[in-house]
């Protein structure tokens, strides 16, 4: 008796969407050079983070102690957060990093 609504995207859909594909190449490239500024030290521990990997693994992934790790990770961040404001803070990608 009833059929169901079909949801039909519009131009403004459309436009909505490109924007934020935009907006996110944008971010991605940002995040890109940001990291590739960065030491490869820092690097290989925000991308052991990234990819889920808690501090004892992280740790046990370099070769160091479960500290160390963990203070590797504190300057990591502190590093990617400092180039980022550099890049602009932020601007580049609409968001502030906290």
């Amino acid at each position: 008796m009833r059929e169901p609504i079909v949801a039909v995207s519009g131009p403004e859909d459309e436009l909505f969407e490109a924007s934020a594909r935009v907006e996110s190449d944008a971010a991605s490239r940002v995040l890109r050079e940001v990291l590739a500024s960065l030491r490869e030290q820092d690097r290989e521990v925000l991308v052991l983070d990234a990819l889920g990997h808690n501090g004892p693994s992280i740790a046990r992934q370099l070769g160091i102690s479960h500290g160390a790790a963990r203070k590797r990770l504190m300057q990591a961040r502190r590093a990617l957060r400092v180039a980022f404001a550099a890049y602009g803070d932020g601007a580049a990608v609409g968001r502030e990093v906290s």
